[in-house]
């Protein structure tokens, strides 16, 4: 305790200061203001303490907040997707197309479990894609260009893809976010992040209970200064085919996990368009299997769809509205 033994506890006989000492304390009082001043100047918060002189220093609850930030993000994701699906778009890009499935077996050894791979195989399209606005809505238009490495020419093609298909992926955060769709989900907040160099809000969408929607939804990364979406992670639930490899993984014995996601990394006039859009589906045994005279083998088949967008040529891309009515795609 500062002061010693001799010091006693009596304020009106004080305590006497130790030799060399000064004996008042009030210039040092002074002068530790003046820092604390200073500091206040150079450094204004924010001070973790939640009240500071009995007053709150943010009157709005930490709920509240997210519940505004949520409310204004999604204002803003729907504003832009009103100027998404009323552009007038008409591009042509490179679509590249990869297809790999893969097998393998996991047997255990004395020395730990060894990957073997039974077969696998690759396809690879490139096209040249169109996207078009007609009056029926928007028209995607495919010319084959390459397979497997050999040249082609052929226009109006369909995807080759054996296990998936998808289509207008440019439009896939509508079905959530336009202003109309909106009343057939529940939003939560999971997050701020940095994508990208972009400050974004990490919202994730589930279709209110007892509401049929048939639109793709999921977890969405919507930038905050305007809300358009820079990447999506869709849920399985909302695919139209994930019913049918659930029923066929389940005749199969197998677990299926499915990652499926969006990006949107090109930007043109205030609107973001695909950049990559990739499924990945791994289906394995629940349980070891008696096979190749081992008493434990585990069988894995994993099946990837990547498609990568580049080369953008616009020929016509406005953000003023076109269209009245309807302004999103049906829930």
């Amino acid at each position: 305790m500062r002061g010693g033994r001799n010091c006693g506890l009596s304020r009106r006989e004080g305590c006497a200061a130790p030799k060399g000492e000064s004996q008042s304390h009030e210039p040092r009082a002074r002068l530790i203001f003046i820092l604390f001043t200073c500091c206040l100047a150079l450094f204004p918060g924010p001070f973790p303490p939640p009240v500071f002189c009995g007053y709150p220093f943010s009157p709005t609850p930490g709920s509240q907040i997210e519940s505004e930030s949520l409310e204004r993000i999604l204002a803003l994701a729907a504003d832009y997707c009103k100027r998404l699906y009323g552009a007038s778009l008409y591009y042509v890009c490179r679509e590249d197309v990869r297809e790999t499935h893969i097998s393998t077996v996991e047997r255990s050894s004395p020395y730990g479990p060894l990957t073997l791979k039974t077969s696998s195989w690759s396809r690879h399209w490139v096209y040249d894609y169109q996207l078009v606005r007609t009056p029926l809505g928007l028209s995607e238009v495919r010319t084959l260009i390459e397979a497997d490495g050999e040249k082609k020419n052929e226009p109006g093609a369909r995807l080759e893809t054996e296990d998936f298909d998808f289509k207008t992926v440019i439009l896939g955060p509508n079905g959530m976010f336009g202003a109309k769709n909106q009343a057939a989900f529940d939003f939560a907040l999971k997050g701020k992040e940095i994508l990208k160099g972009e400050d974004v809000l990490v919202v994730k969408a589930t279709p209110k209970e007892g509401v049929q929607v048939r639109v793709l939804y999921g977890t969405a990364w919507l930038r905050l200064r305007d809300g358009a979406a820079l990447r999506v992670d869709w849920d399985k639930k909302s695919m139209r085919n994930v019913s049918s490899l659930d029923e066929e993984t389940k005749t199969q014995g197998k677990a299926p996990d499915l990652v499926f996601r969006s990006e949107y990394g090109f930007e043109k006039n205030g609107l973001r368009f695909p950049s990559r859009y990739s499924i990945s589906l791994e289906r394995r045994e629940p349980t070891p299997q008696k096979l190749l005279h081992s008493p434990e083998n585990k069988m894995k088949t994993a099946t990837q769809v990547e498609v990568v967008y580049s080369d953008y040529k616009f020929f016509t891309v406005e953000v003023e509205v076109k269209y009245s009515g309807d302004t999103h795609p049906e829930i």
